[in-house]
């Protein structure tokens, strides 16, 4: 083959594979590296030396590989297929809805807001309604008057990520990890969650649906803020806008719009 393309989350292949691939001249070996958010310390800047090219979605991160010797990086960001993101019926049938999972101060967001008597339907692995299929999934987009996003990393504090620091599990036993690694394991820990863009932002624009995201660094290289997508930076903006696009049809639908042809012009993965 020509060019071996990696999405990478653990352990998943040896390192002497990696290296065996890049040894050959005929193949060009590509690592996506999608959380370097929050993940470049303890996970991509060990493993960026395996491959030709390092795709990162982070651009504080450019500099960080940089000051390593890694020069072959490309800032890019996630992008929309638009072959496979098909909606099937438009009824406008949900008033607010999100698909994700309930880590973070997820659930305690969706709690408060149903207090308000906001009308959410939330979807994904971890709410009591469970997962949906793709198709489900695209026609929510687009049946959503207002479709909810937020952009904290999924770590999260607790016994297992704390044990994590030291233990590193390979294959069905456990190992201790070296100094160094609980050194970086340590330091990711107590990391402030980071906020980062993430597929959903194209996927539900792209799809046609109205976008209320929480705020994400370099949100405005990729979208013009409050003409493409809405962005609320604490909960009571939240409310606020919710209320107020909820009541504004025309508003909404020409945001949605907006969004729409923005992606489909600049971000499709073709």
């Amino acid at each position: 083959f020509d060019i071996a393309f990696f999405v990478l989350f653990q352990n998943e292949f040896d390192e002497d594979f990696f290296k065996k691939i890049k040894s050959k001249e005929d193949i060009i070996s590509i690592a996506w590296m999608s959380d370097d958010h929050w993940r470049f310390d303890n996970y991509s800047s060990k493993k960026a030396h395996l491959f030709d090219w390092i795709l990162t979605t982070d651009k504080k991160s450019l500099k960080k590989y940089h000051e390593m010797g890694i020069k072959n990086v490309i800032l890019t960001q996630w992008g929309f297929n638009h072959l496979d993101y098909l909606p099937e019926i438009k009824d406008q049938s949900f008033d607010v809805s999100f698909i994700g999972q309930p880590h973070s101060n997820r659930k305690k967001i969706i709690r408060k807001l149903k207090k308000e008597n906001i009308s959410v339907i939330c979807r994904g692995q971890g709410w009591n309604d469970g997962r949906v299929s793709h198709q489900e999934m695209v026609n929510i987009f687009l049946n959503s008057k207002i479709n909810l996003n937020f952009t904290s990393s999924s770590q999260t504090i607790n016994i297992k990520s704390f044990i994590k620091i030291f233990l590193k599990k390979s294959k069905n036993f456990y190992n201790f990890n070296s100094l160094n690694e609980i050194k970086s394991n340590f330091k990711n820990f107590f990391k402030e969650n980071q906020k980062q863009i993430k597929g959903r932002f194209f996927e539900i624009t792209g799809s046609g649906g109205f976008l209320l995201t929480e705020y994400a660094p370099y949100l405005d290289r990729y979208f013009e803020i409050e003409k493409d997508i809405v962005v609320f930076k604490n909960y009571n903006e939240l409310v606020s806008k919710i209320k107020f696009y909820l009541k504004n049809d025309k508003m909404r639908e020409e945001i949605a719009k907006n969004g729409q042809l923005k992606v489909l012009k600049n971000h499709t993965y073709h």
